[in-house]
């Protein structure tokens, strides 16, 4: 009689221990490997969409060098995964002079981070006369209906961003580069700015120390400095001023000006000249001169450095050599 094979049938229990599959094994290695292929293939499907979504972002993303002198460049980009319409930008420069074609962005060397309404429209270098190096312009157009302009100036050196200046709500037809000039200042407007600031005072010789508040931010600290040694000295002294600082202290005419006008302005890197045609009303034919306002770029700003009185009547001199002159006077008065 023949008697079937059962040894697939057998009692697992009667198998070597070796040889055993633990109960629900074989369930179990195909749901872990079914699980395995699944996970990778959402890890390659969410890394395939990351990479798709940040190419995506990246393209769309302002980001730019802007050479601003020899071996100094400027990167201006939108703040890392920052929707367009807000968040923030950076200004970042690289200095390196021997750096070749290419390798101009290797050696970082300061930045600045400012915050956006808008997306960065442009950004390049905007001419200001007498200063050593482009000053760096930044254009925001605002995501609203107005499309508003927004922009802000920067001094870029090789060890140091400094926001200068900064406007906003411009008509999409305007141009921000006209003012930002105009918010920077130049020679004239700030020759200017001084003289309306002195007109009050004209006239009056060396002004009080009350009177210097509205001066000391038209000066050079060094002609400010003079300027307030002078007037302390003449403040506590007995003794009358010296000529060199009675009369008008800023112009050739003792009864000083009642008008001025600002004449094209020479402008050096760093330093001006501004030519001032005054005129007098207090006799009936008048009088008019031309005197020279000095000044020179300090801490971003153009400030008066030194006046140079050059009427034809008088011999020509200037504001700084006369106030050195009145301090010994008035140091040795008693």
């Amino acid at each position: 009689m023949h008697r079937p094979q059962l040894q697939a049938w057998t009692d697992p229990t009667m198998t070597p221990a070796s040889q055993r599959a633990a109960p629900g094994s074989s369930l179990r290695v195909s749901l872990s490997g079914a699980l395995r292929n699944g996970l990778r293939s959402l890890a390659r499907a969410v890394a395939c969409g990351a990479v798709l979504t940040s190419t995506a972002w990246a393209a769309e993303r302002f980001a730019q060098p802007v050479p601003l002198a020899k071996g100094l460049v400027a990167v201006v980009a939108e703040g890392d995964l920052e929707a367009r319409s807000i968040g923030s930008y950076s200004v970042r420069a690289y200095y390196d002079e021997q750096a070749s074609p290419g390798n101009e962005t290797t050696f970082y060397t300061a930045g600045l981070v400012r915050p956006r309404d808008g997306t960065v429209r442009s950004a390049g270098p905007l001419a200001m006369p007498g200063r050593p190096r482009p000053v760096l312009m930044v254009v925001m157009q605002s995501a609203g209906s107005g499309g508003y302009l927004s922009a802000e100036a920067f001094a870029v050196e090789p060890r140091a961003v400094r926001l200068l200046a900064r406007v906003s709500d411009l008509a999409p037809a305007d141009d921000p580069a006209v003012h930002l000039r105009r918010r920077l200042g130049d020679p004239a407007s700030a020759t200017q700015q001084f003289l309306r600031a002195y007109q009050p005072l004209a006239s009056a010789g060396v002004p009080k120390p009350p009177q210097l508040a509205p001066l000391i931010g038209h000066l050079h600290p060094g002609l400010r400095q003079t300027l307030e040694t002078v007037s302390a000295q003449q403040a506590a002294s007995q003794c009358e001023g010296p000529p060199a600082i009675q009369g008008d202290l800023i112009t050739s005419l003792f009864e000083g000006p009642n008008e001025f006008q600002v004449l094209t302005c020479r402008i050096r890197t760093g330093a001006a000249s501004c030519p001032v045609r005054f005129t007098y009303r207090g006799t009936p034919e008048g009088v008019r001169w031309t005197d020279e306002i000095e000044l020179r770029l300090h801490a971003d700003r153009w400030v008066v450095d030194d006046v140079v009185q050059g009427a034809p009547w008088s011999a020509k001199s200037r504001l700084s050599s006369r106030l050195a002159e009145a301090s010994r006077v008035l140091s040795a008065c008693r």
